[in-house]
């Protein structure tokens, strides 16, 4: 699991739970395909198949209303940019 080692990715992970309700696994493997990590290297550090990788994929392209991986991307990124509540 990717664990979050600066206050900026605590708080983009909070972002993502908060707005569009992922779950924390679905919050991790948005950030990895994020960071270009192949989803046979997720589901390996995560200790799960590929195909539950997949399936938790398809369900952040439905909550989030993106359909591609550079969408994706971008999302987050520009989701990283936004001021932090107060």
């Amino acid at each position: 699991m990717i664990a979050p080692n600066k206050p900026e990715e605590h708080a983009l992970r909070a972002r993502l739970g908060e707005r569009f309700d992922l779950t924390a696994a679905e919050t991790e493997v948005a950030l990895a395909l994020a960071a270009a990590t192949p989803i046979a290297q997720i589901a390996s550090a995560r200790n799960v198949s590929t195909h539950t990788v997949r399936t938790q994929l398809k369900a952040i392209y439905a909550k989030t209303h993106i359909n591609r991986q550079p969408e994706l991307v971008r999302m987050l990124q520009d989701l990283a940019k936004l001021p932090k509540k107060e």
